[in-house]
């Protein structure tokens, strides 16, 4: 998985963080029997955890839908992120496994 960046204005909801997540081998990674994949963002020395949405299972993709209520833990700048699948086995793997993908909050011009 090459690391990438979401780019998001303060306080919007879209666009929907989308990802595929891959193996190594540069393979979708299959997420039968996943119980969760939990997006987690790194902001300010805390993490921001928060459940995202297996969308297609054999193709490991998962998303996440931004909602206002995230925006008092989000601050600007750039901000590691990473995405972890809990089950079956390994009990627990994170992606992408070499690095990680970047949420970059922009200030939105009238902050509403």
């Amino acid at each position: 998985m090459a690391t990438s960046s979401l780019y998001l204005k303060r306080n919007d909801t879209r666009p929907v963080l989308q990802v595929t997540l891959l193996n190594p081998d540069r393979t979708a990674h299959d997420l039968t029997g996943a119980t969760a994949v939990t997006l987690l963002v790194h902001v300010d020395g805390s993490v921001v955890s928060r459940a995202m949405s297996i969308d297609d299972i054999p193709s490991g993709i998962v998303s996440y839908s931004w909602v206002a209520a995230d925006w008092p833990s989000l601050k600007l700048g750039r901000h590691r992120m990473e995405y972890q699948k809990v089950g079956p086995s390994p009990a627990k793997l994170t992606f992408p496994n070499f690095g990680y993908d970047y949420l970059v909050v922009l200030e939105d011009l009238d902050d509403a």
